[in-house]
């Protein structure tokens, strides 16, 4: 389990089964006892998640904390800078990722069933005001791990800079019971994800 029944519950936000077992393997998962990926079993400056596939090598690795600057200007309007420490959503450790050509996609093994309305979920913070393109979180499912097959590319998500920790879901359903691969990807300079969540949605 990953720490205690009552954290978890709190992460997901909603009532859920008691006893349910969330891995952290490379095993596939059902989205009825719901995923929670929290970053907590890797080192800090792990570069490598084994229950997730990578389409590509990139820039991102576990972080316990992450600063960065932000200039303003005074009364007097002179620049200043002002440093804003970020921390994870909840426990030691989030997602650093630092990609910006968006062909780096995290995906996940889930056992889905016809029918039923899902959702993926993540916690997402932008940490550089120095570009003018936006930065996105976006989410896609698919049979493969050939993100350019995949069956459903959900909707991208704008992330405001200097905001703050926000949530961005996407939701689903299958046609067809079976094993899909759901994921995620993140485009900009610096950024962090943190408290990935796959889940059934009441709906």
């Amino acid at each position: 389990l990953l720490g205690d029944e009552e954290l978890i519950r709190n992460k997901i936000g909603k009532k859920m089964p008691k006893n349910i077992e969330i891995k952290h393997t490379s095993e596939v998962v059902t989205a009825d006892a719901p995923f929670v990926e929290d970053f907590e079993s890797f080192a800090a400056g792990a570069t490598s998640f084994g229950c997730w596939t990578m389409t590509t090598s990139a820039t991102i690795s576990v972080k316990d904390s992450y600063e960065y600057k932000v200039s303003y200007k005074d009364e007097n309007y002179n620049t200043l800078d002002s440093t804003v420490q970020c921390t994870p959503t909840s426990g030691e450790k989030m997602l650093y990722s630092d990609h910006r050509n968006g062909n780096l996609w995290l995906l996940k093994a889930v056992e889905l069933e016809a029918g039923k309305n899902y959702s993926i979920s993540a916690s997402v913070r932008y940490c550089y005001g120095g570009s003018s393109t936006a930065a996105t979180i976006s989410f896609a499912v698919g049979t493969t791990t050939d993100i350019a097959s995949a069956t459903k590319v959900l909707d991208k998500h704008e992330v405001v800079f200097n905001a703050g920790w926000e949530r961005a879901v996407g939701y689903f359903s299958v046609e067809t019971a079976g094993t899909y691969y759901v994921a995620f990807n993140t485009v900009g300079y610096y950024m962090l994800v943190d408290d990935v969540t796959i889940k059934v949605e009441d709906i």
